[in-house]
């Protein structure tokens, strides 16, 4: 079983939606994005506490979203931090596997403008 640091999980949750709170009257596409960033570092912990688990991770579909959306920098971006940021949430998750998800998330962000390019639209 891995360790995920609870105390420091509450800490930076809170920090990240009163910065989304903040970021509302500046940026609502900021602000969104804090948003999915907690979301994303949510759906994570259950990766940190058992290996069979990280397929609930989420950083990948909202890595596409913000991709799409915003545009490929910004999302390449988030992919590192949302990979990289939570292991000082779970600092036992195997580093191998983070490396794998890491090149995995930058190939789809990647391939998100050849993909709306190919569709048409994101939908």
């Amino acid at each position: 079983m891995g360790v995920v640091l609870w105390k420091a999980l509450y800490a930076i949750s809170i920090v990240m939606f009163v910065l989304s709170l903040i970021l509302i009257p500046f940026s609502m596409k900021w602000s969104v994005i804090v948003i999915i960033t907690l979301v994303t570092l949510w759906t994570r912990v259950p990766g940190f506490v058992h290996w069979v688990f990280n397929k609930l991770s989420m950083h990948d579909l909202f890595g596409y979203i913000i991709a799409a959306t915003v545009g490929v920098p910004i999302a390449i971006f988030f992919t590192l931090f949302s990979i990289w940021g939570a292991r000082i949430i779970g600092p036992t998750e195997w580093t191998p596997y983070t490396v794998r998800a890491t090149i995995s998330c930058l190939v789809s962000v990647l391939s998100v403008p050849l993909i709306v390019n190919y569709f048409g639209s994101i939908t």
